[in-house]
């Protein structure tokens, strides 16, 4: 009875790790384009992609088209300090047709759908303001 304890025990945790270890390297994605510096240099985002279920099914399903597919591309934006310290970051859908804007004081992401970060910003820090 102790020998069964230890191995579902055991097997939880294994799980638990297994399944976190997963999610941090899907949550990490690979860069989708190129880095885009703010106007003052200051700062810079950057687009990761995710994997993707829908993308995936999308694509095979394509048939020369992936309009469709672009639209179903789903990542982050990660905004970093020019030297590579992490301002902050939130989800993007429709990562290709997603359009981003520098403003006085935050990068504005407007992806055109619903996401799990309703409002699309990333707020630079106080004593970061981008001159106009």
């Amino acid at each position: 009875m102790v020998k069964r304890k230890k191995f579902w025990l055991l097997l939880t945790a294994v799980s638990a790790a297994t399944s976190y270890m997963a999610y941090s390297v899907w949550h990490r994605g690979s860069p989708y384009g190129e880095k885009k510096y703010s106007p003052n240099k200051a700062f810079y985002y950057q687009q990761y992609k995710v994997m993707n279920v829908e993308e995936s099914l999308l694509r095979l399903s394509a048939s020369g088209q992936d309009a469709d597919a672009r639209h179903a591309t789903r990542g982050y934006v990660r905004a970093y300090t020019a030297d590579g310290g992490f301002v902050g970051e939130s989800s993007v859908a429709g990562m290709p047709m997603a359009q981003l804007f520098w403003s006085r004081d935050k990068l504005v992401i407007m992806d055109g759908q619903t996401s799990e970060d309703p409002e699309g910003i990333i707020v630079l820090p106080d004593n970061a303001e981008i001159p106009r």
